[in-house]
This record gives C-alpha cells, sequence and structure tokens, in this order.
C-alpha cells in the first residue's frame, strides 16, 4: 500500500493521502498546579471510495490509526496517545473519496 503525506505531492488518485497537524498545547485542568500539559493533534486520512464500500473503508481506516498509535508514547514522560474523537467525512466536495479524522489527545509532564 502506498501513503503520500500530502494528497497534493502524490499524483496517483488511488493513494491513501494522510495528514497530521498539531492542534495547540494547553495546561491540563486536572492538574491545574502541575507541570502538566496536554497536546492536541488531528490525524485526517483520506482515501478513494465508491459510494458502496465507503462506510466500511471508513471504518477500516479508522481501526488502522488506533491501532497505529495503541502504544505509541511520542514525547518522554508522557502518556500513550488518546483518541478522543472520530469523524467520517463521506465524499467531501464531491471528491472519489472519504476522510477519516481522528481527533487526538497526548498528556505530558514538562
Amino acid at each position: 500500500m502506498s501513503v503520500a503525506l500530502e494528497p497534493a505531492q502524490h499524483p496517483d488518485e488511488e493513494a491513501i493521502g494522510l495528514t497530521l497537524a498539531s492542534l495547540g498545547i494547553q495546561r491540563d485542568a486536572n492538574k491545574p498546579h502541575g507541570r502538566h500539559r496536554l497536546l492536541q493533534g488531528l490525524a485526517e486520512a483520506t482515501l478513494p471510495a465508491s459510494l458502496a464500500d465507503a462506510h466500511a473503508q471508513c471504518h477500516a481506516i479508522a481501526a488502522d490509526i488506533e491501532d497505529a498509535l495503541d502504544d505509541w508514547i511520542p514525547l518522554p514522560s508522557a502518556l500513550p496517545v488518546q483518541v478522543e474523537d472520530i469523524v467520517f467525512l463521506d465524499r467531501p466536495e464531491g471528491l472519489p473519496v472519504v476522510a477519516v479524522q481522528v481527533a487526538l489527545t497526548v498528556r505530558y509532564r514538562r
């Protein structure tokens, strides 16, 4: 399987696109006097899909993202990545793809 980090960088319409974005860092409100932080991020995957298999493809790619992040600890003194929300975008802007957005949180101590 071929995965492109930015769809515009890959001319093949059959390639899966993966975008990772940091949404910001804030203090952990559950530990207001500590040095704990929350790093919020978003993983978005786009993949070609016909209307017949779009829903199944969305669930499959969401499961793949969760599996890949299961034991990943991205920072020293961090807890494993937590999946907060998964959203399926059905054929955004009329494109022949489906998109899956996975909102993530990493709790860590600075």
